[in-house]
């Protein structure tokens, strides 16, 4: 995960277990992938435009259609069928230490 450095991510480092990289201030070029998702977002929020008047319904629309676009990110899968992927491996490495414990 990439953030910027004066960001509420920075208390992250202490709860979860995920590698963070925090990028310079003004360095886009250290967070290809954030500034990429910026750009599938400016297809449906142009800069400027309000906000205000999208329903939950468009939103969610919206977030669906990114969700479910094949992304070089994620070697051509859609970030649905990733984090499809990662929660039956965070079952299956549940059932194995659960297993594991059991078997001490």
């Amino acid at each position: 995960m990439t953030s910027d450095i004066e960001s509420e991510f920075s208390l992250l480092v202490d709860l979860v277990s995920v590698d963070i990289n925090f990028a310079h201030p003004y360095s886009s070029h250290e967070s290809g992938t954030n500034e990429n998702f910026n750009g599938l977002l400016r297809e449906f929020f142009p800069k400027r435009q309000s906000l205000k008047p999208i329903t939950d319904e468009e939103f969610t629309r919206y977030v669906s259609a990114i969700n479910n676009r094949p992304r070089r990110l994620h070697h051509y899968n859609t970030a649905t069928f990733q984090f499809g992927l990662a929660k039956k491996l965070k079952q299956w490495n549940t059932k194995i230490s659960a297993n594991l414990l059991h078997m001490t």
